[in-house]
Order: structure tokens, then sequence, then C-alpha cells
């Protein structure tokens, strides 16, 4: 019995001195309570207002060409989809009728001027032969009615022969812009009539290019003082979040708001040296309607919301927090625009703020260096 008794004693002073050095060696009960946060530093920037919405982009230019005279398309001179010069040879048609009116009309001139020459002629000699009294006015008044007559017939017959000259050019035509061609409409050899509705080619001039979007109209003075501002009126574009924003600058405001719809239409003109925007496109717009210069700002990760109203815990160079009481601007995506409340510098908490309290001890994890 005494060596039970002395081994159950040698077993309980050593668990007891176990856990004596365990109790020793584990960190104070304050510091597991200390809970952790991440922080973020209040900055300074300058801040758009923007007003998103969708556009879609047009040709700063677009021409449909069609035929002038009756024909047969006889000759395709360009690539359909590819680039054309203004001036540039587009198709010819068959010009043969045409070239054969030109020379009627000419020969008609021609026998026109001969005859306006000898009713001239007529005309001198009666007015010579009439004031001489040796012919009767009569036969004067006649040869001059005459040579009016003949110079009628002239001035007609010439403007015939214009009309046949236009008529020939028309059978070659050309560009009238520089631009990119479209589908051709009719395969040579078909035939084209002057007063045809449909078009042969389209021509589209895509720099600069334009993108039509619409605003709500309750944004309308906004709108209105940005247009009217000293600063341009910029636009940014982009096909997709990933895609880099392309800027432009709005040139147009309808002059009312569309009543089905509630908007207002605007356009933006784009330089589009590179041809990055291609008409037809659809585009992610950003109008940037206002900049709030040297606005201060903190994440909206660190916005808290209370009784009192909106609040943020500011981190103290004591490890510690305090409930800082905040008037908010406007909140912008993930960035919050403080009126009053914060300086730049300070540091908020973005992270474990659910349960914290003011003045509480806390323990920085996002700083190596930090206790």
């Amino acid at each position: 019995m005494k060596s039970l008794r002395l081994a159950f004693w040698m077993a309980f002073l050593s668990l007891t001195t176990s856990g004596c050095s365990r109790r020793a060696d584990s960190p104070p009960a304050s510091a597991l309570v200390t809970p952790p946060v991440r922080v973020a530093k209040v900055t300074r920037m300058d801040v758009p207002l923007v007003a998103e919405t969708v556009g879609t982009a047009q040709p700063s230019v677009k021409v449909q060409v069609r035929a002038r005279v009756d024909g047969q398309i006889k000759k395709v001179h360009f690539k359909e989809g590819g680039e054309v010069k203004e001036g540039q040879l587009l198709f010819e048609i068959d010009s043969e009728s045409f070239e054969a009116a030109l020379k009627e009309a000419e020969a008609t001139l021609a026998a026109s001027i001969s005859q306006e020459k000898l009713t001239q002629i007529e005309k001198d000699r009666s007015e010579k032969l009439a004031k001489a009294g040796a012919s009767p006015v009569e036969i004067f008044e006649k040869a001059k009615s005459s040579n009016e007559n003949a110079i009628s017939a002239v001035a007609r017959d010439r403007a015939k022969r214009d009309v046949a000259r236009l008529q020939l050019g028309y059978c070659k035509v050309t560009a009238p812009i520089s631009g990119v061609a479209g589908k051709l409409e009719t395969d040579g050899g078909s035939l084209t009539r002057g007063y045809d509705t449909r078009p042969v080619i389209s021509i589209n001039q895509p720099k600069p290019v334009y993108v039509e979007f619409a605003l709500p109209e309750r944004l309308l003075p906004q709108v209105r003082k940005a247009a009217a501002g000293p600063e341009p009126f910029l636009v940014d574009i982009r096909k997709s979040d990933q895609a880099a924003p392309i800027r432009g600058k709005v040139g147009f405001i309808d002059n009312q708001v569309d009543q089905s719809t509630g908007t207002i239409l605007m356009r933006a003109e784009f330089p589009n040296a590179d041809v990055a925007i291609w008409p037809g496109e659809f585009f992610e717009v950003s109008a940037i309607l206002s900049v709030d210069k040297g606005a201060v700002i903190m994440p909206l990760a660190a916005l808290g919301q209370g009784a009192a109203g909106p609040h943020a815990f500011v981190f103290g160079e004591d490890n510690k927090v305090r409930l800082r009481p905040l008037k908010v601007r406007r909140i912008d995506r993930e960035m919050v625009l403080i009126a009053e409340g914060l300086a730049e510098g300070d540091q908020v908490v973005t992270e474990g703020a659910v349960r914290l309290l003011d003045g509480m001890a806390v323990r920085r994890i996002d700083n190596p260096g930090a206790p």
C-alpha cells in the first residue's frame, strides 16, 4: 500500500508540474482576444463622376453610290471591303449609246451654229439696205427675227450637247469620298438604272468615327454643364472590362429628350487613326460628367453604417482603433469620397471591423512587422 500511494503522489506531482510549465509558456489571455485587422491608407486624388451606358459606332460620313444613267455595268475597279480614295474610279457603265448621243448633239450644234452665221449675214445686209432706203424695213425685221431664232437654236443645241457630255461622264462612277467600300449590290454585266433606289455600293468613312449613346434625362443638367464647361466633355469607351479604354469628345447633344425612352441622344467623336473602332460595333460608354479635384477617398470595404450614420475605424500608432463618424460625398464603385471625418494619410480598417469597439486594441495582419 505504501508503494502504491508513493507512485500516485509522484504521478500527481509530475502532471501538476507539466501543466504549470505549459501555462507559463502560453501567451497571455489578453493577446488571445486581440482581434486581427487589415487596414488601408486614406488617399487624395481626382475622381471623375461617370455615367455608364452602351453605344454604337457610326461612320462620320456614309455615302450610298448609285448609277445616274441607265446601262449595264461593264467593269468594276474596286475590291469589296477595301479602302478607296476620293476620285477613284469604282465602276464603268456601257457608254456606246451615250457616245453616239454626244456625237449627234455635237453635229446638231454645228448645224445650228452655221445657220446662225448665215442669218447674221442676212441680217447685216438687209440692215444696210434698209438704212440706205434700198430695201423695205420689213425685210430687215424678218432677217433680224430669223437671226434671233438661230441664236436661240444654238443655245438650245449647246445645252443638249452639254447634257449628252454629262451623261457620258456619268458612265464612269468615281468615289465621292475616301473610305471603306462595302458590298457590291450588283454584279458586273447587270443592268442599273438612274432612278434605282438601291445603291450599287456604300462607302463608310471611319476616320474619324462617331459613337452614339443615350443618357437618362435626369442627368440632363449635368450633361449641359459638362458641355458648356471650359474643359472638353470627355467620353471613354471599351469593348469589354479587359479592354483598354479609348477616349473621345462629345460633339453633339440632341436638342430634345426622346419622350418614348426618357433619354437624350449624344454623340462622341474619336480620331480612330488605327481604325480600332469599326462602324456597327457596340461599346461600353463612360461619360465623364465632372471631376472631383483632390478628393479624399477610402476603400468601400472600410465604410460602416450605424445608428449615428456612416463611420470608419481609424487605426492609430498605439495599435488601437477609434470610431470616426463620417460625412460621405458619394460612392464611386469601390471608392468612398469623404466630405468630412478623414484626412489624407489616415489608416482605416478594411477587414475585421465587425467585432471592433471604439478604443479597442488590435493586431495588424497585413504588416509583417506589426505586433
